[in-house]
């Protein structure tokens, strides 16, 4: 996706240039990372600056880091292009982003207290990962990982 003449001026209108961070002022989400409403999609400000400076088409599999970790800056100088993986991991390593974990993760099918349960049965010998994840209505091998401690490594 490329912007019209008229798209990039209205784009331009939204950054304040007055720092090194180049301001978004236009709709930030509740992260404070911008947003452009372009040919009625919305887009991330910064990745779509990021994409205008270095005349690249906007496409969604552009993923982009800050490297100054603030989020409503749209300077291109202070941004660079990264997988999403490198991404979640820097911002990880950072203590910006905690992924959710254990229960809060949306993909869990399991809670604290199940897990706990699940090792304490399990620790006695008499049933199975099998057995036991028809029992909680999981995989045999999402039992044994929750066992073993692969998965839900939090929980002592």
């Amino acid at each position: 996706m490329t912007l019209s003449g008229q798209e990039l001026l209205r784009f331009n209108k939204c950054i304040d240039k007055s720092s090194g961070c180049w301001l978004w002022k236009g709709t930030r989400n509740d992260k404070g990372y911008g947003y452009f409403w372009i040919k009625g999609k919305s887009v991330g400000a910064h990745r779509l600056s990021y994409c205008i400076a270095n005349g690249i088409p906007f496409t969604n599999d552009v993923y982009i880091m800050h490297k100054c970790d603030n989020p409503p800056c749209v300077n291109p100088g202070y941004l660079e292009r990264t997988t999403h993986k490198a991404n979640m991991e820097d911002a990880a390593e950072k203590g910006l982003f905690h992924p959710l974990r254990g229960s809060m993760s949306l993909s869990a099918k399991l809670t604290e207290d199940d897990v706990v349960s699940i090792r304490k049965v399990y620790a006695s010998g008499r049933i199975t990962f099998a057995e036991l994840g028809k029992i909680y209505g999981v995989a045999g091998i999402s039992i044994r990982h929750a066992v073993r401690g692969i998965t839900w490594a939090h929980i002592q």
